[in-house]
C-alpha cells in the first residue's frame, strides 16, 4: 500500500504478484483491494474487503482495514465511532477532584 500511495504503481504490482496465499491472513484481499481503490474500481474493492470480511475474523480484518479507514477508502462502522466519541468525552471531560480533610490526632 505505501508504494501504491507514493505512486510507485510498478512495484507495487510486482509485489502484488509475488502474493502468496495461505489463508492464515486477508493480506491478499486487501493489496487487491487497495489497487482498486488507488485505480478508482470502487466495486471491486468492496468486492474483496467484503469478501476478506467473510473469511476472517473482524479482529484481523480490523488490522488491514485500519489504513484504508486511514486514506478514506473505508469508512469506519458506526459503533466504533460512537465507541471513540465516548471514549474522546470521557477523556476530555474534567476531573473533579474529591477534597477530603484528614484528622490527625497528637497525644501529649
Amino acid at each position: 500500500m505505501t508504494l501504491l500511495m507514493e505512486g510507485k504503481e510498478s512495484r507495487a504490482h510486482s509485489m502484488m504478484e509475488e502474493f502468496q496465499f495461505t489463508g492464515d491472513t486477508p493480506a491478499l484481499y486487501y493489496a487487491q483491494a487497495a489497487w482498486e481503490y488507488k485505480h478508482n474500481n470502487a466495486q471491486k474493492a468492496e468486492d474483496w474487503t467484503n469478501s476478506a470480511n467473510k473469511i476472517y475474523s473482524p479482529a484481523l480484518n480490523g488490522v488491514f482495514a485500519d489504513a484504508f479507514y486511514d486514506v478514506g477508502w473505508l469508512q469506519r462502522p458506526r459503533v466504533q465511532l460512537r465507541r471513540r466519541s465516548r471514549l474522546r468525552q470521557t477523556m476530555s471531560a474534567p476531573r473533579r477532584l474529591r477534597v477530603v480533610p484528614q484528622l490527625s490526632l497528637v497525644r501529649s
